[in-house]
């Protein structure tokens, strides 16, 4: 808050350039490069108010109408909706309990077909909890928080390499990774997060959303009436940035530069 007040003492709280500061998206690329291994120019960085903008900014951008998006359920309540905004069919996969509500890989495989444009995996998840591995003989009683935030549920590599290998078989599709609750979660041992565009192959077909409001902790900060400081990013090819861009030019304006 110290900072913000200062920054605008000093002047800072002109509208920024529609992408986000150049120092903001270099930084971005240095986050993603050090904890993510991912490698991506600032031109290949969007910054918008909220993952929600992002993730809505870019179904719109590579659904048709007549695609398909596939979710796999519990999910985050928007995601649907995105799909149908952008006149695309919601496909939802169900998933178990005792497989920690992860998305079997089998089970995606039998649910893709021509119409499969995007996929969209969240993880950590929202708003499922891990909870299978810790079951036996002796539990009697569950208890559940749905939606549970943050999260738990966090899919191993493994699972999302086999995922990948799914993938790769429909050039069609492509992959938003949702990562937003990326060091957010309650589980023991400590999970592992994986970006999913770092495994091979799969950096060309992901769109990875990610953000400052929850590591953060500034999901509603403001100063003075609109000036939010809620910002996330999403990080993919030049040219499904480009699309996402155009339409964000006419859904929403930056907000004035206030450094958290």
């Amino acid at each position: 808050m110290v900072a913000g007040i200062n920054a605008i003492r000093e002047g800072h709280t002109r509208y920024t350039p529609n992408a986000g500061t150049l120092e903001l998206r270099k930084a971005i690329c240095h986050k993603l490069q050090e904890e993510n291994g991912l490698t991506y120019a600032p031109d290949q960085i969007l910054v918008s108010n909220g993952a929600k903008q992002c993730i809505m900014q870019a179904v719109l951008a590579v659904c048709s109408p007549g695609d398909e998006v596939i979710i796999p359920a519990p999910y985050w309540v928007s995601y649907p909706e995105m799909a149908w905004l952008a006149d695309a069919t919601p496909v939802i996969l169900p998933t178990d309990i005792l497989d920690n509500f992860l998305l079997k890989p089998e089970s995606l495989a039998s649910r893709l077909n021509d119409k499969s444009r995007l996929l969209i995996l969240c993880s950590p998840s929202n708003p499922t909890g891990s909870v299978a591995s810790r079951l036996n003989d002796k539990s009697r009683l569950l208890i559940l928080c749905s939606p549970s935030n943050p999260t738990g549920s966090v899919y191993p590599k493994k699972l999302l390499e086999e995922i990948a290998d799914i993938v790769r078989k429909h050039p069609r599709l492509l992959v938003l990774s949702d990562e937003i609750y990326e060091h957010i979660y309650y589980i023991y041992p400590p999970a592992e997060h994986t970006s999913f565009a770092s495994l091979p192959g799969m950096w060309e077909r992901t769109l990875t959303v990610n953000g400052f409001s929850k590591i953060a902790l500034v999901p509603g900060g403001a100063f003075g009436d609109d000036k939010c400081i809620r910002m996330s990013y999403a990080a993919s090819l030049p040219t499904l940035q480009e699309a996402a861009k155009k339409i964000k030019e006419v859904v929403a304006l930056l907000k004035p530069r206030v450094p958290i």
